[in-house]
């Protein structure tokens, strides 16, 4: 096995281990999860890809989010940094009602290393995308428990401006002109 497998298409490169994009053999900035979705189309190379199919293999079926914004997203952030269009689309054909297809041509590219000529295993690939995907699944916990806290701290916050604190206006403050004491106070000799 080597240390990198890569999926070739046009002037980029997709490493199935690291689930990392390259362009001309520099990295590409673009978040875990669109690079979820094009592992997925990549796997699936010519054939449709059902939003559901999508929505399963990066979201889970666990996982209750709005994911038609989430996808669009996700396809959106992948055509940007592939530098595709919807309109003529070079990577990613949009099927209406049916789902995405990948159709440029794909190639396993030689590792820099070549320890053998046979192109890596499917579950090799499926791995690499499942240890990415394990990766999101621990974000997307720690942005819930986040929510949770701000949520909370939002709620003690509202709390607090429901109920007057001590400067409310039934506690007399002793600096106030017209309070027991300072009137106490002005008539001592």
């Amino acid at each position: 096995m080597g240390g990198s497998r890569r999926l070739r298409f046009g002037d980029f490169e997709f490493d199935t281990l690291s689930g990392k994009l390259f362009h001309e053999a520099r990295p590409v900035r673009i978040q875990p999860q669109p690079l979820l979705v094009l592992g997925a189309l990549l796997e699936r190379a010519g054939e449709i890809v059902s939003r559901e199919q999508l929505r399963r293999h990066v979201w889970g079926d666990a996982t209750f989010v709005d994911f038609d914004q989430g996808l669009n997203y996700c396809i959106r952030r992948i055509r940007l940094a592939l530098r595709d269009r919807a309109l003529k689309p070079v990577y990613i054909e949009t099927l209406p009602r049916q789902g995405y297809r990948f159709i440029a041509p794909v190639e396993f590219a030689a590792d820099p290393v070549p320890d053998s000529a046979a192109p890596p295993p499917k579950g090799e690939l499926n791995l690499s995308l499942a240890l990415l995907s394990r990766c999101l699944s621990a974000s997307r916990a720690a942005l819930g428990v986040l929510a949770l806290v701000a949520t909370i701290a939002v709620g003690l916050v509202s709390s607090h401006d429901a109920h007057p604190a001590a400067s409310g206006p039934n506690r007399r403050n002793v600096t106030e002109p017209h309070s027991e004491r300072s009137h106490r106070l002005n008539q001592e000799p």
